[in-house]
Formats: C-alpha cells, sequence, structure tokens
C-alpha cells in the first residue's frame, strides 16, 4: 500500500487546537473550541467561517462528521489571515 502525500503542508499551531469527540449514535462530531480566544471567535463569526445561534457563541460545536476537515481548514487558513491582520497592526 502506497502512503498519500500530504499537499496540506501542515505546521503546528496550539492556538487553534480543537479537541474532536464523535458521536456513538450517528454520524456527527463535537467540535471544542474552548481553547480559541474570544478575539480570534470574533474574527470567525465576522467572516462567516462559524455560525453563532441565538444564545450566543458556544464553546462546542456540533457538525456532520462529512463537514469537519474542510471546517478545519477553514479555521487554520482563517487564523493565517488573522494573524497577518494582527501583525499589520502593530
Amino acid at each position: 500500500m502506497e502512503v498519500q502525500e500530504n499537499k496540506l503542508n501542515d505546521e503546528l499551531l496550539p492556538e487553534i487546537e480543537m479537541a474532536l469527540t464523535p458521536s456513538k449514535l450517528s454520524e456527527t462530531v463535537r467540535v471544542d473550541i474552548f481553547r480559541f480566544s474570544e478575539e480570534f471567535v470574533n474574527y470567525l463569526v465576522e467572516n462567516n467561517i462559524l455560525d453563532v445561534p441565538a444564545d450566543g457563541i458556544p464553546d462546542t460545536i456540533e457538525m456532520p462528521l462529512s463537514k469537519l476537515v474542510n471546517f478545519c481548514i477553514s479555521v487554520r487558513d482563517a487564523y493565517r489571515k488573522y494573524k497577518v491582520a494582527q501583525n499589520a497592526d502593530v
């Protein structure tokens, strides 16, 4: 069996570490974003990466397993843009 090449060029970004908990009963996963800073969460909301329910921004998000990879990539890309914008403001 051949190992697939990683084309994402991932790096360790502890600032956006997420805990994932798969459901035992369905094809959903709970994504825990408690480590994200409040400023970054607001950035995600402003850029339509994170939907906010009526009762406010949760610490955990439930989503279908099929959307998880794209969500993680979107968060990673948004974090890179967020850091660039933050460094430009300094």
